[in-house]
């Protein structure tokens, strides 16, 4: 992750170390980055090159562990699905659903009526709506599509908006 430590992100909690210390030490590392990654993001990383390598080495050395031990994001391997699961349980998250989803995207086209319907920061603001709910966000192509979805149902109601206004016999 971009910034290493400027501000001490990368820093177990007492509680984050206890619960990472239930792993087997092969797992440690893994397991420490994936928690610490999505306390700081609100989100798990999808690509091992979104963790920098300093961070690596500093969750590394708090848990003890070697460097070598860590072998990077594996999104299929089904340990780290259940470390997933147990890390959303932790910060007390779940993950979105389809009802969640369509949720989001009825308030996101709200929000871009206040805002504007600007995608990148319509992201934005879906990412953070959905800690405040404690829901996981969905992957990125299922946030693109409810960001479309926002943008689209914006301009409808806008351009119906400024229809009902015209006169008949414009």
């Amino acid at each position: 992750m971009e910034g290493g430590d400027a501000n001490g992100q990368w820093v177990l909690t007492r509680e984050e170390r206890i619960f990472v210390m239930t792993k087997n030490r092969e797992q440690r590392l893994g397991f420490g980055l994936l928690l610490l990654f999505y306390r700081i993001r609100g989100k798990f990383p999808t690509e091992s090159a979104e963790i920098d390598s300093a961070a690596v080495e500093q969750i590394a050395s708090q848990l003890g562990v070697p460097v070598s031990s860590y072998d990077g994001i594996n999104t299929a391997n089904r340990t780290e699905e259940r470390h997933r699961a147990q890390i959303r349980t932790f910060f007390g998250f779940r993950e979105a659903s389809v009802a969640d989803a369509e949720m989001l995207t009825a308030w996101l086209g709200e929000q871009a009526a206040a805002v504007g319907a600007v995608p990148d920061h319509l992201t934005s603001i879906l990412e953070a709506r959905c800690r405040e709910l404690s829901i996981e966000p969905p992957s990125a192509d299922r946030i693109d599509r409810i960001v479309r979805g926002a943008v689209y149902a914006h301009d409808e109601r806008f351009c119906a908006d400024i229809a009902g206004r015209l006169a008949p016999v414009t």
